[in-house]
């Protein structure tokens, strides 16, 4: 008994360690995800500096070269200062000083420029007094551009070596800990089978363990190594050359550290959904659910991905189905069913979502008309060790973590979820909840 609570605390103990890493590092995605917009919020006001120098410019060219500015459109001039002002209110939501005072000034010679821009298209009449005034306003509105471009260079440099350095800390971080979490694990694993008393017991016991160690280091070897080392290289890559790199190189490399950075999100989540069922910190709280709004909800959380994709997904309820069971984990699941539909589903393909009453149990079917899956590969899709993840049919990537997750919470709340599917034709997951009304 001694030694059975003495493992009972060994493998909470671990558990909780994973959970702590796996907690941080997904907060850690969270918080890199929101850095990546701001790059990007940074470029995209670089650009409309540069667009609207190049804009002013043209502009004052084509009014001091014409002999009739009546025939000047006021609608050039009008859109221009509309640029502007847009600009302008851009900054004032900013939190930047320095900025703040520019565009102030800005404001001031952009209403300069147009009030004698104004004036020389009605009167039709360009002399050097209006060609100097007009020229002097154009220059103090370039040079307020050019001050609030190099002032966001600076601002988007130091955002840019932000989400490098944060992104090196956060995997690195990430990595010592899974490192040290295993080789505790193999030391407390060695230390019980040494003072093990009932040793038949104690190795079967510690077999399941040591399985369970295997598998879920094998998903952390296999599915998490290769995103963090992208993300290594990509983070040297911006940090040794952010002064340098062109705004496509950069675009591209944000965009493979997004990508990369969405599908370590989703794998920490599916492994501390994983470690909390483990240690038994999920729990099943039954409740009378209108399935029928919950199964809508699931879907409008996917009108991006189905419009991607080009997807349409019906749905057939025989009628108002009151449930009972947990809501949190029937979203979940529904959510990871839905998502597993979408990816393997060809462009253009419609999913189906139908309830039917099945005498004290409700059948909530998922189907899609995908790539399916081969009598082998069906077999082992709840099944941790043997699961072999299939790309989508765009190349789409995932771990196989989610149906294992949804299996084992379906089962926890004391339903059911299957499988039945064929190689080209599609695939069906049904899961059972307990009838209401």
């Amino acid at each position: 008994m001694q030694e059975r609570r003495r493992i009972v605390i060994i493998i909470s103990s671990l558990f909780v360690v994973l959970t702590i890493v796996l907690t941080f590092c997904y907060f850690s995605f969270l918080n890199l995800n929101g850095n990546f917009s701001e790059v990007e919020k940074s470029h995209e006001m670089k650009n409309k500096i540069t667009n609207l120098k190049y804009k002013i410019t043209n502009f004052h060219n084509q009014l001091i070269t014409n002999s009739n500015p009546a025939k000047i459109d006021l609608q050039n001039l009008n859109s221009l200062d509309t640029d502007i002002t847009a600009l302008i209110d851009l900054i004032m939501n900013k939190n930047n000083s320095y900025q703040l005072k520019t565009a102030q000034d800005l404001q001031l010679a952009k209403t300069n420029y147009y009030d004698i821009t104004e004036r020389i298209i009605n009167n039709t009449i360009i002399d050097s007094i209006y060609i100097y005034r007009l020229s002097y306003s154009r220059s103090s509105i370039i040079l307020k551009l050019d001050i609030l471009e190099v002032n966001q260079n600076d601002v988007l440099t130091e955002k840019q070596l932000k989400v490098a350095r944060t992104l090196q800390y956060t995997t690195w971080v990430a990595i010592i800990c899974f490192i040290i979490t295993f080789f505790v694990l193999i030391v407390a694993l060695n230390r019980l089978l040494s003072n093990a008393d009932d040793k038949q017991n104690q190795i079967r016991i510690l077999e399941k363990i040591n399985h369970q160690k295997n598998s879920f280091f094998s998903v952390i070897g296999h599915d998490l190594k290769n995103p963090l080392g992208s993300f290594i290289t990509l983070t040297e890559v911006l940090e040794s050359n952010s002064d340098s790199l062109k705004k496509e190189d950069f675009t591209l490399y944000i965009n493979m550290m997004k990508k990369s950075a969405n599908n370590i999100f989703k794998l920490l989540d599916n492994l501390l959904q994983w470690s909390r069922l483990q240690m038994n910190y999920i729990n099943f709280t039954p409740v009378n659910i209108e399935i029928n709004k919950v199964i809508k909800n699931v879907i409008h959380q996917f009108e991006l991905s189905l419009s991607e994709k080009d997807l349409e997904i019906k749905t057939d309820f025989e009628n108002e189905n009151i449930i009972e069971g947990d809501i949190w984990i029937i979203e979940n699941v529904l959510k990871n069913i839905v998502s597993n539909a979408i990816k393997y589903s060809f462009r253009g393909a419609i999913i189906n979502i139908i309830t039917r009453k099945q005498k004290d149990k409700l059948h909530i079917i998922v189907e899609d008309f995908g790539i399916g899956m081969d009598e082998a590969r069906l077999k082992n899709i709840f099944n941790l060790d043997k699961r072999e993840p299939l790309a989508g049919t765009e190349k789409e990537t995932g771990t196989g973590l989610g149906l294992l997750i949804s299996k084992e919470l379906i089962e926890k709340s004391g339903e059911k979820l299957w499988s039945t599917a064929e190689l080209g034709k599609g695939s069906k997951f049904t899961i059972t909840a307990k009838y209401i009304s």
